[in-house]
């Protein structure tokens, strides 16, 4: 549980017309979720590991300025999803080599879909529950990297070719 988040307030302003924004330890937030990791040391030339994670992100507002800017029919009164509140991630992770002659190695990763409100065109005020009710789509990545080592007149030289988000 996290406590004492900034948030933003309209005051009136003190000797002319006008708000002035004023920046406040209100907010609370929740995060909480667990990793899981399995993975394979160097055998017969192979190596791996798939690594898991699940987490939620939840509290008032992911925006500290959010309730000065946004027109809410009416305050927040319970935790939404925050804007950072990626729910799954996967990494698989795999190596195949001869020490000191070549390796290849191949990262997989995967992420749920990042929070996101659905507005309407006619849509004046939001309601709090609507913010970040819905998910974009998830992502994937696959990295990958190839290298062989040479030795040439004494010296070692080692060239690779590395390829991110194939």
């Amino acid at each position: 549980d996290i406590f004492g988040l900034v948030s933003a307030e309209a005051r009136p302003a003190f000797g002319s017309v006008g708000t002035v924004t004023q920046f406040v330890n209100r907010d609370y937030a929740s995060a909480r979720g667990f990793e899981a990791t399995l993975s394979r040391r160097l055998h017969n030339r192979f190596s791996g590991e798939i690594n898991y994670g699940f987490g939620l992100a939840t509290g008032v507002a992911s925006d500290p300025t959010a309730l000065t800017e946004q027109p809410f029919a009416y305050l927040p009164i319970s935790e939404q999803p925050l804007e950072w509140d990626v729910r799954h991630t996967l990494r698989v992770q795999c190596s195949l080599m001869k020490p000191g002659a070549w390796s290849t190695s191949f990262i997989w990763q995967y992420e749920s879909g990042f929070p996101t409100t659905p507005y309407d065109r006619d849509t004046r005020a939001l309601a709090p529950e609507v913010i970040n009710s819905r998910r974009l789509p998830g992502t994937t990545s696959l990295d990958v990297q190839a290298e062989k080592h040479y030795e040439i007149w004494g010296q070692r030289l080692k060239l690779f070719l590395q390829s991110r988000n194939v």
